[in-house]
């Protein structure tokens, strides 16, 4: 669009500001003849609307996790789309002949960094030596090689992510109300179980909660521990309901003991008034009839339909569960087909509930694990995380990493990858940094879950000043370096990418904060494949800033000066909620 322009200079106008698009001109390419079209479709990179413009991208692959950096030409000045072409090889990469290294069954990613808005772009396609399906060629003759054999593995997917925007995760928050260290401490098991089912979450005590804005979250997953009076004050109570009710939020409650005291020990109906009913669909329920060793079984055509937990004892908790009649959808039951856990649609909100210590519920792994339970419950029967067939996901647990010593979980949802019910499978994906790259193989947290990560597989990923090992898990990085993993899916067609940050050590005071436009320490953009732009050369900055002194100069010359009153309320106006 055309910006106006008063007395010779042009005015700020501002224009909306679209992702970006990154694609290959082809699904697959087969031999080193061929070439491949990387086209990016970038509105703000037009900074020139006379000439065309350039922009740098990487591109890696499996054999070269490390990768090159492509240029992109725009076709034509004020185009926007820019475009170039790539070659493969199985000798070597060279950037300067824009070549990439590939081998057979390799997935080949191009990777952008948007810096308005501040996002990582990727696209991803594979490379095969010859057809898929075909014979392979007949290799010339050497002498034999002596190797050591290896256990044979399920070929890895060409590269396998979650839904990228077709599935989000819900903004979780994880409310620790089991009253340690009075008490016995659950909430450990609570957060190792949600990182394995790879959410990414904040965690509050629940006295911390009483001034929180819970409009930051979808999902709250408060538990309770041991403690049978007060589980839950009237001011949390308060808070529940204005999040349910108001809001339209979702919760995840977990509680052995909340029936107790809000029944007063009684069994039989609940007040038709009470949170019990109102928000979690209680009607009847009988206290404390299930103990330590009773079994618990998914409700036949719910989404936990098969799994199967047992009550574990526990020395350090007494561990209860009552039987409940509701008007919602059982969750979990008894061998007596008693529900022990139920899943209630209040209409503008929803909640499940499990009147049990969640913490103490054991399985055999696989289907029957907390971390499956957890994942279908939060990301299926209270947050629509889309659908489960879309292209995976991948991400780290945390956006920052500090020192060497701290470690990266990597995790990945993908139920297509997930082709053998029976057993664990495996997923490959790339992990690269400024100074280096590696294939990190994860495994599924049991069979049939479709959710695969380190923690799983025996190996998180580490880092390193001074080396790069894929045979210990191990990137090399530098101060302030970004490290991104890259994950293809083939069935559907499609990648997602997390991008995080590592420092040699904790943020200095103050942290490091990022300026609009920039995504690094201190608000300078990372070490990555995109333009580098600084705020201040920015077109939008250099609009703004003559829009403000043709202002000024109109005002001088009148005799005028802007509203004190205005400059205020401008001041002291927040972003709308």
């Amino acid at each position: 669009m055309r910006c106006p322009s008063l007395l010779g200079l042009m005015l700020f106008c501002w224009q909306p500001v679209a992702a970006a698009t990154l694609d290959f001109d082809q699904p697959q390419y087969v031999g080193e003849s061929t070439q491949a079209v990387v086209q990016l479709d970038d509105a703000d990179l037009d900074t020139d609307p006379g000439s065309p413009q350039a922009v740098v991208v990487s591109v890696l692959s499996n054999s070269d996790p490390v990768g090159i950096q492509l240029v992109l030409t725009e076709i034509s000045k004020n185009s926007t789309i820019f475009t170039g072409t790539l070659h493969f090889s199985v000798s070597g990469s060279s950037g300067s002949s824009s070549t990439i290294l590939v081998g057979h069954g390799d997935v080949v990613a191009a990777v952008y960094q948007d810096l308005v808005p501040f996002e990582q772009i990727t696209a991803a396609a594979p490379w095969f030596a010859y057809s898929p399906g075909s014979p392979s060629p007949t290799p010339t003759m050497t002498p034999t090689p002596v190797f050591t054999p290896t256990a044979t593995e399920t070929p890895f997917p060409l590269f396998t992510p979650v839904p990228s925007p077709t599935q989000e995760l819900p903004r979780l928050l994880l409310v620790d109300d089991d009253a340690s260290p009075t008490l016995p401490d659950r909430s450990w098991i609570m957060e190792q179980a949600l990182e394995e089912a790879g959410f990414l979450f904040s965690v509050e005590t629940s006295d911390q909660l009483a001034a929180k804005d819970l409009r930051d979250y979808d999902v709250l997953f408060w538990f309770t521990g041991e403690a049978f009076t007060e589980t839950l004050t009237f001011r949390e109570l308060q808070l529940l309901e204005s999040f349910l009710g108001e809001q339209g939020g979702s919760l995840l409650f977990a509680s052995q003991d909340y029936l107790y005291e809000e029944s007063g020990d009684l069994d039989g109906p609940l007040s038709t008034q009470s949170f019990a009913s109102v928000y979690l669909g209680v009607e009847t329920v009988e206290n404390d009839v299930l103990g330590a060793g009773a079994r618990l079984s998914g409700s036949s055509g719910t989404l936990t339909d098969g799994m199967e937990f047992y009550l574990a004892t526990d020395g350090s908790m007494i561990v209860e569960a009552d039987r409940l009649t509701h008007r919602g959808q059982t969750w979990l039951e008894d061998d007596e087909e008693n529900p022990a856990a139920l899943l209630y649609d209040g209409g503008s909100f929803k909640s499940l509930f499990f009147a049990l210590p969640l913490a103490s519920l054991e399985g055999s792994g696989g289907n029957s694990a907390l971390t499956t339970l957890l994942r279908r419950s939060i990301c299926a029967a209270l947050f629509d995380c889309g659908d489960p067939k879309a292209v995976g996901r991948v991400f780290f647990n945390k956006e920052n990493f500090y020192s060497e010593r701290d470690q990266a979980v990597i995790t990945v949802f993908d139920s297509n990858l997930n082709t053998n019910p029976e057993t664990y499978q495996l997923a490959r994906i790339f992990v690269s940094s400024t100074l280096g790259g590696l294939g990190v193989t994860i495994r599924e947290t049991g069979p049939n879950t479709g959710i695969f990560n380190s923690v799983s597989q025996g190996m998180n990923l580490t880092f390193s000043r001074t080396e790069n090992s894929e045979s210990k898990g191990v990137i090399k990085v530098f101060d302030g370096d970004h490290v991104i993993a890259i994950y293809g899916d083939v069935s559907p067609r499609g990648s997602s990418s997390h991008l995080v940050l590592w420092f040699e050590s904790t943020p200095p005071s103050p942290p490091p904060t990022a300026t609009p436009g920039g995504g690094g320490a201190n608000g300078t953009p990372p070490p990555s494949a995109g333009p580098v732009v600084s705020n201040g050369d920015s077109p939008t900055f250099l609009w703004l800033l003559l829009s403000i002194l043709t202002v000024l100069a109109l005002f001088r010359s009148r005799g005028g000066r802007p509203s004190a009153s205005t400059g205020r309320r401008a001041e002291s106006r927040s972003p709308a909620p």
